[in-house]
């Protein structure tokens, strides 16, 4: 790891009044994978996450559990990327970091409330938590009902919209998600962090940028915070 590097990224930001909240750990490495040698590059990469958020000023990282698994195979799955969880999150919160475990479309672990609890529950919330993907719950049918669950353990979110067939990482009101369902659910969680917006639109980046201000804007309102 370039410290360096980190470093100078992190003045320039800070500079430009830029805050860093989380980092996405690569979902090319499943976790959960039979092979040994692809979960341990998962861990590994997971904790080098850690270790340059925290340097860049940050403290969450996300991660998904799995790649697409089969459904006859869950149950061995589970079990693998419990042990790639235990061994990440470990070496995670000895960087000063904390691991946000990614609510998946069907077809992943972590697609049901059920079995982001069955993932979540071993660990205490100050090593792992949950980040929820407003897009892969739409897709998945569970909607608010993974906050209404899994609340408690909310780290951060990862806001977009969809159709509610496929991941389409729209902006809000682009899709069918009831915003005011979502935001009025956020809200009651109390959760306090950033709108982390993983959407964009048409135009160029100054177009992109107006939108999303006008969008974040508009979800504050509707969790009574504007």
């Amino acid at each position: 790891m370039d410290e360096g590097f980190l470093e100078a990224v992190r003045k320039k930001a800070e500079a430009a009044g830029v805050g860093f909240w989380s980092v996405h750990a690569s979902f090319a490495i499943d976790p959960s994978s039979p092979d040994i040698s692809v979960r341990r590059r998962a861990v590994e990469d997971i904790v080098r996450c850690a270790k340059g958020i925290v340097r860049l000023g940050g403290k969450v990282v996300v991660f998904h559990a799995s790649q697409e698994v089969e459904d006859g195979e869950r149950s061995e799955r589970i079990a693998l990327a419990l042990e790639s969880i235990r061994e990440a999150a470990e070496g995670a919160f000895r960087e000063g970091a904390v691991l946000a475990l990614e609510n998946e479309p069907p077809g992943h672990l972590g697609d049901s409330e059920e079995e982001l609890s069955h993932l979540l529950d071993p660990f205490p919330p100050e090593v792992l938590g949950l980040c929820w993907d407003t897009g892969h719950a739409h897709i998945a049918g569970e909607g608010e009902k993974l906050l209404r669950k899994l609340g408690d353990r909310l780290v951060t979110v990862h806001i977009h919209d969809n159709d509610g067939t496929k991941d389409e990482h729209l902006l809000p009101g682009y899709g069918t998600i009831d915003w005011a369902s979502y935001m009025a659910e956020l809200d009651r969680c109390g959760y306090e962090g950033p709108l982390m917006f993983e959407a964009g639109g048409p135009g160029g980046y100054e177009e992109v940028f107006r939108a999303l201000s006008r969008v974040g804007g508009h979800l504050l309102e509707l969790m009574g915070r504007a």
